[in-house]
């Protein structure tokens, strides 16, 4: 077999069935991510109510509590609060529930006064120009838009969510600020809305896994091969997959046609219009660079005649290696 193969088969299939599926329609993702995700940095409450219906309570803060918030929030007024607190108890936080620029937010602490995130309601038409697009070039992906959400993070930086109702089901789609579509999910009433913490073993990869130290964590979210963590690196979108004993599988990045091995896209064409072909007329799209502990490799996405999505892989020197279907 081709020398991308010595990875294991199933995870290196796993590793892009996801990013295979998360270009697919949206009905198919919404069908298939629920079972596929279990952990994720989203907004619990994408209702009629929206972020400030928790269980409120009217007491007195903690002053380290209201020290923090008073200097994140000087001129805010009419706060309540409520204590969350993770099922297994491991987690505890006071959240505040406010009106920051005439909308609805949230922010996380934990009893010492440390913050850990902020969640805002924002308009869809002050989302920027990129989120606007892609969502729009999706029109499959939401009969109604239901609310949209700029998350920040402690751990988590500049994340944006969009929830639409789709066939009568609530699913958030979560983008980053320059508009790179990362995932969907479907809404559950389980604990995604609460911060995210980076585990230590995979917090020191991940300076190895860039060239510079500018990268911000986006996402994390746990997938069927273990942690997956989107990073902007520059405007860069990555995503690195870390197994359950959380050491690193793999990474991919979009880049752009010339950062491709110059003869790839020509032998993809050559294999797509031979006579041997079952494909027909290709659209060929997406291009990645795929690092593994066993080296880098390439992808690109075709849809052919049925429109039918595939991913195409290639060695370092463009060399065609294998078809996913």
């Amino acid at each position: 077999m081709s020398k991308i193969f010595k990875t294991p088969r199933t995870k290196i299939k796993g590793f892009f069935d996801l990013n295979a599926r998360i270009r697919k329609k949206s009905w198919l993702v919404a069908a298939t991510i629920g079972c596929l995700l279990i952990l994720a940095a989203i907004p619990a409450a994408c209702d009629q109510n929206d972020l400030g219906q928790q269980e409120e309570e009217e007491e007195e803060e903690p002053s380290a509590v209201e020290s923090a918030f008073k200097k994140m929030y000087p001129d805010v007024e009419g706060v309540s609060w409520a204590t969350r607190t993770t099922e297994d108890l491991s987690r505890s936080y006071r959240v505040a529930s406010f009106k920051f620029n005439l909308h609805r937010a949230q922010a996380w602490f934990t009893s010492d006064g440390a913050w850990w995130q902020s969640l805002y309601d924002t308009n869809f038409d002050d989302l920027s120009s990129g989120i606007q697009g892609d969502f729009a070039a999706k029109p499959y992906m939401g009969d109604s838009i239901l609310c949209c959400h700029h998350i920040v993070g402690k751990t988590t930086k500049d994340l944006y969510v969009i929830c639409v109702l789709e066939k009568e089901k609530h699913v958030d789609l979560f983008y980053t600020k320059y508009g790179d579509f990362i995932r969907a999910e479907l809404q559950s009433e389980n604990e995604n809305d609460f911060p995210i913490i980076l585990p230590e073993k995979i917090e020191e990869q991940m300076p190895g896994l860039f060239q510079n130290d500018t990268y911000e964590v986006v996402d994390i979210w746990k997938g069927s091969l273990g942690t997956y963590v989107g990073v902007m690196n520059g405007k860069t979108y990555s995503l690195s997959i870390f197994d359950g004993g959380q050491n690193w599988l793999g990474s991919s990045s979009k880049i752009s046609d010339i950062q491709m091995p110059a003869s790839a896209r020509h032998n993809l064409e050559a294999y797509l219009n031979g006579s041997k072909s079952k494909y027909g007329t290709c659209q060929i799209s997406d291009p990645q660079a795929i690092d593994t502990p066993q080296g880098r490799f390439y992808t690109y996405n075709f849809m052919d005649c049925h429109l039918n999505r595939h991913l195409a892989f290639f060695d370092n020197e463009g060399e065609l290696e294998s078809i996913l279907t």
